[in-house]
């Protein structure tokens, strides 16, 4: 069967929180998993569970029987018992076409196709994305401001050059927009960039010096 028909697999992913009775499983990274997405629980001492993923959330999952939305209660699988959640590669499971443009249709008096941005865990506009040597990087610390559709800011590749391995926001605008964003590598400052806006709160440029 062809790739783009299935689902690839999840490898096994520790809780970072004991399992909750409500279904919840909270990860580093939800990256992966999907909607009806069948799912194997386990943990040490307890019989696996197959359950399916009845909603993605940017940091968790919410698991139980899809057919009729119940929630499972895991809370018995916990941190100290070594607890994770994987998926096999399976085949993927497709929604109707009605129910696809009920998914993006906004109904007047809008009457159009809805589009966002999302980051890889279905986060809508979390994420400030800073393109280096052509390669897109997250910025960790950075939140739009309520209203802003503004969820990522593009920097020219030619702009931090000095080699990093983590950035940062250190300082923010009022609205909330990253002012500055920082540079380290090996936990130790490179550069600071700081970041300007045109009048009406677009992104204009960065300014780059040596930390």
């Amino acid at each position: 069967m062809a790739l783009e028909d299935r689902w690839l697999e999840v490898t096994p992913q520790n809780f970072i929180q004991n399992g909750m009775s409500n279904g919840y499983i909270f990860l580093k990274t939800v990256k992966g998993f999907k909607i009806r997405q069948v799912v194997t629980i386990k943990a040490s001492g307890l019989p696996d569970l197959d359950l399916d993923v009845i909603n993605v959330y940017p940091d968790h999952l919410i698991v139980g029987r899809f057919a009729n939305k119940d929630r499972v209660d895991i809370s018995d699988y916990t941190i100290a018992l070594s607890a994770t959640v994987e998926a096999k590669e399976q085949v993927k499971k497709y929604i109707t076409d009605k129910d696809l443009l009920s998914h993006v249709y906004e109904v007047e008096p809008i009457n159009a196709i809805r589009t966002a941005g999302v980051d890889e865990n279905g986060a809508y506009g979390t994420s400030l994305k800073v393109e280096v040597d052509g390669k897109p990087t997250k910025v960790t610390g950075f939140s739009c401001p309520d209203g802003s559709t503004a969820a990522d800011v593009r920097v020219v590749h030619d702009g931090f050059t000095k080699a990093w391995d983590d950035i940062e926001v250190t300082a923010r605008r009022g609205d909330g927009q990253p002012a500055e964003i920082t540079t380290r590598k090996g936990g130790i400052d490179v550069q600071v960039g700081t970041l300007d806006y045109f009048a009406d709160g677009e992104f204009q440029r960065l300014r780059v010096v040596d930390a």
